[in-house]
């Protein structure tokens, strides 16, 4: 299984009442939350496109957005990095230090909560060797696991601060 996140979304949205509204792209945190549930839940890897509209002036785009809304995602229409882009950056360097095992996981156990909004599953490589996958699924709050924390024969999780929608 592989992921294809959702990083992009509309700028403009007509609300039914007729005014116009900023609609809201993913965040960071937003990001880091789809990439490490789909590893959860088994995925071997994740892809991103580099999706955006058109680069028209804002006057031609404006014309045109009664026919269809203009959207963005890695890139704002004028090519700067969104928060989404700079979330995947973000997840990609540290997903990077384990590619090596990533899509050789398989998972041994179910998915299981650690605390409130915390949830971990453990993993097997063909190797034989185990891995704990662990997620804080707040996006507003660091957590941090509570003494005696553990997830089967992974009792070193105590005390391990996770930030917000991120996973380790």
């Amino acid at each position: 299984m592989w992921l294809t996140g959702q990083a992009f979304g509309s700028v403009l949205t007509k609300k039914w009442v007729g005014q116009w509204e900023a609609a809201t792209l993913p965040g960071k945190n937003q990001i880091h939350l789809q990439v490490w549930t789909a590893i959860l839940a088994g995925a071997k890897g994740f892809f991103a496109s580099r999706y955006q509209s058109s680069q028209e002036p804002a006057d031609t785009e404006k014309s045109r957005i009664d026919a269809w809304e203009a959207s963005t995602g890695m890139r704002t229409l004028q090519g700067e990095p969104t928060a989404a882009y700079e979330g995947l950056k973000e997840v990609a360097a540290i997903l990077s230090r384990h590619l090596s095992v990533l899509g050789e996981l398989k998972p041994d156990g179910e998915l299981t909560a650690l605390k409130p909004k915390v949830v971990g599953r453990r993993f097997k490589a063909r190797n034989g060797k185990a891995y704990a996958v662990v997620l804080n699924q707040d996006l507003a709050a660091t957590v941090k696991l509570p003494q005696k924390t553990a997830l089967g024969k992974f009792t070193a999780l105590e005390g391990l601060r996770i930030a917000p929608g991120h996973g380790v």
